[in-house]
């Protein structure tokens, strides 16, 4: 079996370790270089080591080998296709945990797997695992794996021996680290009728945009408010803008047949040919712009147009920058810039003062506009060019209005908008509180549930759906949770007949804001068998037990790598 699998390795593993090393490993490194993970110089330049068990983290080709063997058995391990990268935090992680195992192995003088060991661990592999027989090392899959992939003469048959060896050599120190996983009886039957009961459940979802309370705050309501919550307006910038608007070089550009024959060519996508209106769009077939037929005949003057349009708007902003340039040449000051405005015919536009995460439309949405007016100040008024939608600008300081706290007049109407939207959550909270009880009633005098929660929460709209026969296991398999995401909580403490508290869901717009709420109905509730000696209840504490043996085995290792992190990290200033 070893001999089998490291000469398939040795053949087709080549090209796999390629594509890792390009996608997973050098953005790996690059993101370890810019966040000062493991290697670091002083400001001199001089290099800093970081001893690590036996590497230099510090060091790029002790970083290298880390990092490849690594990639290459998370890979096998998690069953992922190589041409998916791993997070490079995650993989940081795994690299460090991966070489404290393998250095705690030789303290503990660990001997090599035997060629059984190495065997059976390479066929729990979930690379190599089966689609229907769950744990079964399925040949046809790893068959398919290795047609995939081609020779490459970066990697030998002996680099991946060596990866798969020091698997299963962890595998062993992972073992003595987690334990037996010890687990109480009560934890395993609370988790096994958590995750196995057959649930029906209706689902009532209550909207928040159609309630509507009245809401007639009173001056002293207001007064209250704003004092609960003062506002503070933000800082101002107040600038005039000189304007180098696109169309005003409109007629000052031409286009030749081979400009608009290279910018067609460099943006087809954007210059489609109209539609027949015989032919359905939806229908059409895309073709590979490589291929495409050549359109630019029937599309030229649309090319013309947009060619021009951008080379306009360069030319104004060479002229904006031009004009800046003169600013600082002639030394022009606020004062004495009207006159030079006046002989270049010229005017200066006042904008209304803005704040920093505004985006005033005569600058665009571009921040970077907004930030560049925030840095002009008195010792510097003018601007360099910025463009903008319409051709470009330059920006004449005038104010930079400090941040400041309003009078209750100047933002009366603003605090009762925050008013009247604060009160509305608090009363939609209470609407919930109130509707669990009244519900509950209902059903008990015999109402159905749809009947019963539509009539406690009218006029407010409520939508009800059933969900039947499903368990949590189930659900989080498969990974679609359809509308019960925000309420699976609350299965834990129903039992058949009650009622769960509303539960709101934030919007996606405003995550403060809610977007309606929702109560679970548990219609029907099933039990899974909970004697001790039963198949489910042993088959669940098996796997409990090794979950937390697991916990405890990452937990230990974790704590060896920050132990030995904490030797070389630089004292914080």
């Amino acid at each position: 079996m070893i001999s089998w699998i490291q000469k398939y390795f040795q053949r087709h593993f080549r090209t796999v370790f390629a594509v890792l090393l390009a996608i997973t490993i050098i953005s790996f490194i690059l993101g370890i270089n810019a966040s000062g993970g493991f290697g670091r110089a002083t400001p001199g330049g001089e290099h800093v080591s970081r001893p690590f068990y036996g590497l230099d983290l510090a060091s790029a080709d002790d970083n290298q080998q880390l990092i490849e063997a690594a990639t290459i058995s998370a890979h096998l391990q998690l069953g992922l296709p190589f041409n998916i990268a791993l997070p490079p935090d995650r993989l940081q992680g795994f690299a460090l945990q991966r070489h404290a195992a393998l250095w705690l192995a030789d303290q503990l003088h660990l001997p090599a797997s035997t060629p059984a060991e190495l065997d059976a661990f390479i066929k729990s592999l979930r690379l190599f695992a089966s689609a229907e027989v769950p744990h079964a090392f399925d040949p046809v899959l790893y068959s398919t794996f290795r047609d995939s992939v081609k020779a490459d003469p970066r990697i030998t048959e002996a680099v991946v021996s060596r990866i798969i060896a020091d698997d299963a050599r962890i595998h062993q120190v992972q073992s003595l680290l987690a334990g037996p996983g010890y687990i109480l009886p009560g934890d395993v039957s609370a988790a096994l009728e958590l995750n196995e009961s057959s649930w029906t459940v209706a689902l009532a979802t209550v909207d928040y945009a159609s309630f509507s309370p009245a809401l007639n705050p009173s001056d002293a309501d207001l007064q209250k408010y704003f004092s609960d919550h003062p506002v503070e307006l933000p800082a101002q910038v107040r600038v005039d803008a000189i304007n180098f608007p696109t169309e005003s070089y409109m007629d000052k550009v031409s286009v030749t047949e081979a400009e608009a024959r290279k910018f067609y060519d460099g943006n087809r996508a954007a210059f489609p040919k109209p539609e027949v209106a015989s032919t359905p769009p939806l229908l059409a077939k895309p073709t590979d712009p490589a291929t495409a037929p050549d359109d630019f005949p029937t599309v030229r003057p649309a090319v013309e147009a947009a060619l021009k349009l951008d080379k306009a708007r360069r030319m104004a902003g060479s002229a904006a920058a031009d004009f800046a340039v003169s600013l600082f040449e002639q030394k022009i000051t606020p004062a004495t810039l009207d006159p030079l405005l006046a002989s270049q015919h010229l005017a200066r536009q006042p904008l209304a003062p803005f704040a920093r995460n505004a985006k005033p439309v005569e600058l665009g949405v571009d921040p970077e506009n907004t930030a560049k007016a925030f840095r002009l100040d008195a010792t510097h008024p003018f601007s360099d060019e910025i463009l903008t939608p319409h051709g470009a600008v330059v920006l004449v300081w005038q104010e930079t209005i400090a941040a400041r706290q309003p009078p209750f007049g100047e933002v009366r109407d603003r605090v009762a908008a925050e008013w009247r939207a604060a009160e509305k959550k608090r009363l939609f909270s209470e609407l919930g509180q109130t509707l669990h009880p009244r519900i509950e009633a209902s059903l008990k005098a015999g109402t159905p549930f749809e009947q019963a929660v539509k009539a406690a929460a009218d006029p407010v709209k409520v939508e009800v759906k059933t969900y039947t026969s499903f368990t949590l296991a189930q659900k989080r398999e498969a990974g679609s949770f359809d509308d019960l995401s925000h309420v699976l909580g609350a299965l834990a403490t129903l039992q058949k007949g009650q009622v769960s508290d509303m539960i709101g869901v934030a919007s996606s717009d405003d995550p403060s804001t809610p977007s309606q709420g929702q109560l679970v109905y548990a219609v029907d509730k099933k039990v899974p068998d909970l004697t001790p000696t039963g198949t489910q209840y042993m088959s669940a504490r098996q796997q409990l037990a090794a979950q937390l043996a697991a916990y405890a085995a990452n937990n230990a290792l974790g704590e060896l790598v920050q132990h030995e992190l904490a030797k070389s990290t630089p004292a914080q200033p």
